[in-house]
């Protein structure tokens, strides 16, 4: 009965700890990228569960090592669920993010050289403002899922050597569909090196779109 119960304790305390970061995708991959959840639970939620098979299946189609690094904030806008931020033109909060970044690089492909980011939702706040702000990172290509931000408080500048954004944006995404396809005008405005990609979807990774754009991106 003792080796019962310690087997139980053990068991139920493993998920406490399991989700901090994981590597999906080929060993001996030829491409890297990071990949950053949206607001989520403590333990990925069912939304996530499903990006996470989404990214497991396009990973392996096109030999790409994903690392997937977990937020440890709780959301100002609710404290039960986890975030990356959300005031991100807070300098402090990016640099936080590409920390976890930089940790998850060195655990899942620490020799990489090329290195890409993938964002959905919140996590997709990210890649906009990395670009918005010419932020110098590790990354050669962005991808944004879902995502919009603020840029109204912006001067206008020149952004086409900041990096090539993909932005992706579900048709049936009510709350994000137009602000993203606002948010591509002005990065085009400022000669921003952007895509707009539309998808019949709601707030969601779309498996075919995101796997199309991902070979563009990687055969560059």
């Amino acid at each position: 009965m003792l080796k019962i119960a310690k087997f139980t304790i053990c068991f139920i305390s493993l998920p406490l700890t399991a989700f901090a970061l994981e590597c999906i995708g080929p060993k001996e991959a030829s491409s890297f990228a990071v990949y950053f959840h949206g607001m989520d639970n403590p333990a990925p939620g069912s939304q996530e569960l499903t990006n996470r098979k989404t990214l497991s299946l396009i990973a392996e189609k096109l030999n790409i090592r994903i690392a997937i690094p977990r937020a440890k904030e709780p959301c100002p806008n609710d404290k039960q669920l986890i975030c990356w931020g959300w005031n991100f033109t807070d300098p402090k909060i990016l640099n936080a993010s590409l920390s976890e970044s930089a940790k998850a690089q060195a655990v899942c492909f620490p020799k990489a050289k090329k290195v890409g980011f993938i964002g959905f939702s919140n996590g997709g706040f990210i890649a906009n403002q990395i670009l918005k702000d010419c932020k110098k990172s590790d990354f050669s290509w962005f991808i944004s899922i879902g995502a919009a931000g603020s840029w109204n408080d912006s001067k206008e500048k020149d952004l086409s050597q900041c990096g090539h954004l993909k932005l992706m944006a579900g048709k049936q995404d009510t709350f994000n569909y137009e602000n993203i396809k606002k948010l591509a005008r002005w990065f085009n405005s400022n000669k921003a090196r952007v895509d707009l990609i539309v998808f019949d979807g709601g707030h969601e990774i779309p498996s075919k779109e995101l796997e199309q754009e991902l070979k563009k991106l990687l055969a560059e």
